[in-house]
């Protein structure tokens, strides 16, 4: 997962909205890899005791990954749980509706497309989307998928959620650097959330301070 820097403004995020709802913010992850990412994302959400519901597939679950999330505490309106499984599969067989979705699994055009097809079924009018390297990739796979999609959901907007990154201290930047990476994707008011959440971050990180 090459964005993971940004899950500390998505749990912000993620935290906000489950105040503002009262419900689990339902979190699905698309290629888990080492599990960097998810473990800085669930760790940060246990802090902000935010209440969620996290599902991890990938078609290659690392036995360290698994047995690192069994062990972990979670508060009780938390839960996680990871699934071996081919992406594509496992959204065709899904019935949950997200909040979040993260995809970063195959990069390959003919992967992301399928799973772009299958994602309006997974997702409501204020879902975040995540598209990892989607300024890169396999021969820019993922952004010729993701146009696509764009395309053919107008309701939805991009945004490149590295946002004002570059505006923090030189020594700080590395920190905020994998926001070049992914492309975020959703209604207006949903990407106006998430920049507010990024601001958030970039604030803490330069005062210190506390929870948001």
């Amino acid at each position: 997962m090459a964005y993971h820097g940004l899950m500390m403004p998505l749990a912000v995020y993620v935290f906000r909205r489950n105040k503002e709802t009262g419900a689990p913010v339902t979190i699905l992850e698309i290629g888990i890899d080492k599990g960097i990412g998810m473990f800085a994302l669930l760790n940060n959400l246990n802090t902000f005791r935010a209440s969620y519901r996290y599902y991890g597939v990938d078609i290659e679950l690392l036995t360290g990954v698994r047995e690192a999330v069994k062990y972990m505490i979670f508060h009780p309106d938390c839960w996680a749980g990871l699934r071996e499984e081919d992406s594509l599969v496992y959204l065709k067989n899904d019935d949950k509706i997200y909040d979040v979705v993260l995809v970063d699994g195959d990069h390959s055009y003919e992967t992301v497309s399928q799973e772009c097809k299958m994602l309006p079924n997974r997702i409501h009018k204020d879902t975040l989307i995540l598209f990892d390297d989607y300024y890169g990739g396999k021969h820019g796979g993922v952004k010729i998928a993701v146009d696509e999609f764009l395309q053919h959901n107008k309701h939805f907007k991009a945004l490149n959620v590295r946002a004002g990154a570059t505006r923090l201290p030189a020594e700080l930047q590395s920190m905020t650097a994998p926001f070049e990476a992914p492309l975020a994707v959703g209604s207006p008011e949903v990407l106006d959330a998430l920049s507010a959440s990024v601001a958030v971050i970039e604030k803490n990180i330069v005062s210190n301070s506390g929870l948001p």
